[in-house]
């Protein structure tokens, strides 16, 4: 074997411009692997024209150099790649809006820090589950533009969250607007088969295309507008559900898709899924919260309106009460003085009497005005919702019925029942129906109110399995002091225009039908 010449391998060693990590006493190889003196040295060896084992040995340690330096360059780019992976990972997690994932992970598809790819294409599933959507493209669509966008990341030196923050911030609406046409252009119904979209989200597997314009399941116009030779597509899936397609390209470099770049995506493409999925459903939670919480307050506020509505009522009756025993003694006070006045009387009598009838006319004009004004506290007539009526007149009997061991149903219609009447009215016919029907079943059982509308009448149905009937005639409830409140109902119902219609069951059960004309207010609220 051929001897190994120090100054072969270093001029100097004991004067190394790259001193020894571990001092005067290191190996001559250790100091010198590093010197690019060592590294010519070896291409010299490796070219010696007699060959022998010191050239072999120098190739050898050629290639292990190459091998080396491509090892690194792999491990840098994995770490590069799992630092991106774990920035972008958490990002997801923490992000419950949809567009903020969206452009997270566009950006990381073609962010020189992420995967590095020139454009990035997301198609999404409709929510009516018949469309595929083109929502957001992202990515240059020249060179020139290709190349000035990647000066100013590298100019910005920003991480992939501060760029997807900007953009989002900045560029989402004006992105949208560019490839508007792209976009549009790249949306099908997902009834079709032929389509290679379709087909892909159906197989669930990702697919390469090297040569789009040869591709029967893409349309010829959507090959012009995409505009490239090389063209992956990677599904979005979500358990079973299907949540859109990501195409990538290098439209501007050309540069090849490699299967590890494919490979790639798809790994990327499952968080990416999963965050997209979350933040729809995140976004469906807020909206029926919203909806839930505004329906809340609705109820609420009727809630209120109807007890407020049931003290003015009492106060009316009240007022009405108060108002009949003071007239009463008043007429005859009134009566009596002006028959007195007729007669003879002496000046001093005839002044005591002009001052009693004034007082007491001034004693009844005072009564009408507060008669007035008590009913004018609530407008008479208004545009409302019946269904929400009836829910409040139930909240009214809900402890009532949880003690006595009765089951109320009632579903309003999914169209809203808007309609013209007398809000005070109406919730007090309710709310004393209501109670008829529970003072039916002191024992329990169940209530079914039905609420419906006609071509020109409203229904509101109430059924209970009692044999007890409720006393319907204005007549026969009026001579009983405590039917003088259905009585009072069907007169009030008779002033809105409606009635109320008795059907016995064949189980001896009962159904009583309130039927108010219907104005058809709901087409102009």
């Amino acid at each position: 074997m051929e001897s190994f010449p120090t100054a072969l391998f270093c001029s100097d060693p004991l004067h190394c411009p790259h001193p020894p990590v571990g001092g005067d006493d290191a190996l001559v190889f250790d100091r010198c692997f590093d010197c690019p003196d060592f590294w010519q040295n070896v291409r010299d060896l490796s070219q010696r024209p007699e060959g022998g084992e010191v050239s072999g040995l120098a190739s050898a340690l050629l290639y292990a150099q190459h091998r080396i330096e491509e090892i690194n360059y792999r491990l840098q780019v994995n770490d590069r790649e799992f630092e991106f992976l774990r920035d972008v990972g958490i990002f997801l997690q923490g992000s419950v809006g949809r567009d903020e994932v969206i452009v997270m992970a566009l950006t990381a598809i073609t962010a020189g820090k992420g995967y590095g790819l020139n454009r990035a294409i997301l198609l999404l599933v409709d929510d009516s589950r018949e469309y595929l959507n083109g929502y957001l493209a992202v990515g240059p669509r020249t060179a020139a533009e290709g190349w000035q966008i990647w000066n100013e990341i590298v100019e910005r030196d920003e991480s992939l969250e501060e760029m997807a923050r900007r953009f989002l911030a900045e560029k989402l609406t004006d992105e949208q607007e560019r490839f508007r046409e792209l976009l549009e252009s790249l949306s099908i119904p997902l009834n079709r088969q032929d389509h290679l979209f379709v087909s892909t989200l159906e197989s669930r597997q990702s697919v390469h295309i090297s040569q789009p314009w040869n591709e029967p399941g893409l349309d010829p116009q959507q090959v012009e507008l995409l505009g490239t030779s090389e063209l992956v597509l990677v599904p979005l899936l979500s358990g079973s559900r299907r949540i859109g397609i990501l195409l990538a390209d290098n439209i501007v470099t050309g540069a090849p898709i490699s299967e590890n770049d494919l490979h790639r995506l798809e790994t990327f493409a499952l968080p990416v899924s999963y965050a997209i999925e979350r933040a729809a459903l995140y976004e469906r939670l807020r909206q029926e919260l919203s909806n839930l919480t505004e329906a809340h307050q609705r109820l609420s506020a009727q809630q209120e309106v109807i007890v407020r509505m049931e003290k003015l009522a009492l106060i009316g009756e009240m007022s009405a009460d108060i108002a009949h025993r003071i007239r009463n003694p008043l007429t005859i006070i009134g009566g009596y003085a002006r028959r007195l006045l007729k007669g003879e009387l002496s000046d001093e009598q005839r002044l005591g009497l002009e001052v009693i009838l004034r007082q007491s006319e001034l004693i009844g004009e005072t009564t009408s005005h507060l008669l007035a004004e008590t009913d004018s506290q609530h407008p008479p007539r208004d545009r409302w919702n019946l269904g929400k009526t009836i829910a409040a007149a139930l909240l009214l009997h809900a402890e009532k019925m949880k003690i006595q061991g009765i089951s109320c149903t009632f579903e309003p219609p999914e169209n809203e029942v808007i309609a013209l009447f007398d809000l005070k009215k109406i919730s007090y016919c309710l709310k004393i129906i209501i109670d008829r029907c529970l003072e039916a079943l002191p024992s329990g059982g169940a209530l079914e109110i039905e609420l419906n509308r006609g071509e020109t009448e409203i229904s509101v149905s109430f059924s209970f399995d009692a044999g007890a009937l409720l006393v319907d005639e204005e007549g026969a409830a009026a001579r009983q002091p405590r039917d003088i409140e259905l009585a009072l109902v069907m007169r009030m119902l008779k002033q809105q225009g409606g009635q109320i219609v008795r059907e016995k069951r064949p189980d001896g059960g009962a159904t009583y039908r309130v039927i108010l004309p219907d104005n058809k207010e709901n087409e102009h609220g």
